[in-house]
């Protein structure tokens, strides 16, 4: 620990680097606590409701009203997208843009029951002839 001004409060005093920032014990305990109740969150039995969570949405909106809302979010990720190709830098709401698409995207596959397989057999397509144009050059 150093003595410094924590970027997160800015308080003045011992700090420590944590994903390039200086930051205090008390900032360092708050994050721990935070990354704790994510991993707890996100654990494999939770992950598997993700599905089961998109499954509710759609029932609940229906496909039509959720296909406006990927549009939506479609529109909220490519504009933050532009800022971080304007600045140089992402902002921190690109990563919350990215999950609600994804979210999005979850419910479409479910409600037209395209399966991870095909999808993923389709992109594999799409990547050998973009590499295949790499490698032409």
């Amino acid at each position: 620990m150093e003595e410094n001004i924590c970027a997160n409060c800015e308080k003045i005093g011992n700090v420590s680097q944590f994903k390039g920032k200086l930051l205090c014990a008390d900032c360092l305990s708050i994050i721990a606590i935070d990354l704790d109740i994510k991993n707890k969150m996100l654990s494999k039995k939770e992950y598997n409701t993700l599905e089961n969570d998109a499954k509710i949405l759609l029932k609940n909106y229906g496909l039509k009203h959720q296909l406006h809302k990927t549009e939506e979010e479609l529109a909220e990720l490519l504009l933050e997208i532009i800022f971080y190709l304007r600045t140089g830098s992402a902002s921190d709401n690109l990563i919350n843009e990215i999950a609600d698409v994804e979210n999005t995207i979850r419910q479409i596959k479910i409600a037209k029951e395209y399966s991870q397989k095909e999808i993923d057999f389709i992109c594999k397509q799409k990547n050998i002839i973009a590499i295949a144009g790499i490698e032409a050059k």
